[in-house]
């Protein structure tokens, strides 16, 4: 997530100043950066321990949905904190909040 971040900073403040013509990075700059972090953090789960039985169990049945209702709330409450931090955050920095 970090690295994405870094990406749009990059790709924002090369846009918003004009740096190097908008494209500070090359596509093949681009795509090597992204190969190398995302090949590094692929690693971990490489080597981790499957869980008991995983193969054995059951596949979930069609109809259930991948969202549930339970689930849609969590999202849509920790999207509203966030919101709210965020909201804060800006305030704070001086910035105007619309609603």
């Amino acid at each position: 997530m970090a690295g994405l971040s870094g990406y749009i900073a990059t790709f924002l403040g090369a846009s918003l100043f004009n740096l190097a013509g908008g494209i500070p990075l090359l596509p093949l700059q681009t795509l090597w950066v992204s190969f190398t972090t995302l090949s590094l953090q692929s690693v971990g789960p490489g080597y981790s321990k499957q869980a008991a039985g995983l193969m054995d169990r059951p596949p979930l049945p069609p109809s259930r949905p991948i969202l549930t209702r339970g689930l849609i709330v969590w999202l849509s409450f920790a999207a509203e904190i966030r919101k709210a931090v965020l909201r804060r955050t800006a305030a704070s920095a001086g910035m105007q909040v619309s609603r």
